[in-house]
């Protein structure tokens, strides 16, 4: 890195410090494209769980003086890059190879930038003695709907149907993550055991005088070390100002394909990214 791009880094940082950071975690996934706000006065620091391999991107320039949509900074062998955009409304595409795996950035300028971007390994688990080695099912996106639907009208199908969900177990946690702009809280969890499958039931509640969005399809929970993204997910993306909005998310099953055997009563962290 030059004496020019480092200047222009410590600039970017002087100004971010006027604002509070903000920060999101995403967890690796090489199916999907990871979308990236980058300012032009701010500086965007996107970090990984390990070494970056390789880093191909067009449109970026590690040199202030020549022209480009992005200015990157990045030591070779390092586990982590700084993005500025340097055009509005610029978008640009990077391709990073970690473990040998290739995950694709979508990065574009936008006025709301995300200042840091932490990449989280998924971790495996070793499920239950009862479960341990056993593969997880594959359901349908019906099958999953269905879990959705059965969660919302456990109380009633446990009195009328009870069969239906002999299955379920719940848990009320109640419990509370807080982002610079909302608060989730996570009211109920459904474990449907059959499926290898919970249902989150979560509100969010705007702090702020201003509509609020998040990516409707980047719930995640963490346990302890252990990541596990969404199946499915129903929620729209929107919080309005000052007020709440509910959504309803699965995880079924494991990163590694095998039964994830997770109780209901875990205390889960749960993960979610703003727009």
């Amino acid at each position: 890195m030059n004496l020019c791009t480092l200047n222009l880094l410590f600039t970017s940082l002087a100004l971010a410090a006027a604002e509070p950071p903000a920060i999101t975690n995403l967890w690796l996934n090489d199916q999907t494209v990871a979308e990236i706000p980058v300012g032009l006065q701010r500086v965007t620091t996107v970090s990984f769980p390990g070494p970056i391999q390789a880093l191909d991107a067009a449109g970026l320039t590690t040199d202030g003086r020549v022209p480009g949509l992005f200015q990157l900074a990045h030591q070779p062998g390092s586990s982590s890059f700084a993005l500025r955009a340097l055009a509005t409304g610029a978008s640009a595409n990077l391709n990073v190879r970690l473990d040998q795996r290739l995950y694709v950035l979508l990065v574009s300028e936008n006025r709301h930038p995300v200042l840091a971007v932490n990449f989280l390994a998924p971790t495996a688990t070793s499920g239950s003695a009862a479960g341990a080695g056993a593969a997880a099912p594959t359901l349908t996106t019906s099958q999953l709907l269905g879990l959705l639907d059965k969660a919302r009208a456990y109380e009633v199908l446990k009195q009328h149907h009870p069969r239906v969900v002999a299955d379920v177990s719940v848990a009320r946690p109640r419990s509370t993550n807080d982002y610079p702009a909302c608060l989730v809280v996570l009211h109920e969890v459904f474990r449907f055991d059959d499926a290898d499958a919970l249902v989150f039931h979560v509100t969010l509640r705007n702090k702020t005088a201003q509509e609020v969005r998040y990516r409707p399809g980047s719930w995640a929970v963490r346990v302890g070390d252990r990541l596990y993204s969404q199946a499915l997910a129903d929620g729209d993306g929107i919080i309005p100002a000052r007020g709440e909005a509910v959504a309803w998310f699965v995880i079924q099953g494991s990163p590694d394909g095998q039964r994830n055997q997770l109780s209901p009563r875990n205390p889960f962290i749960v993960l979610v990214n703003p727009l």
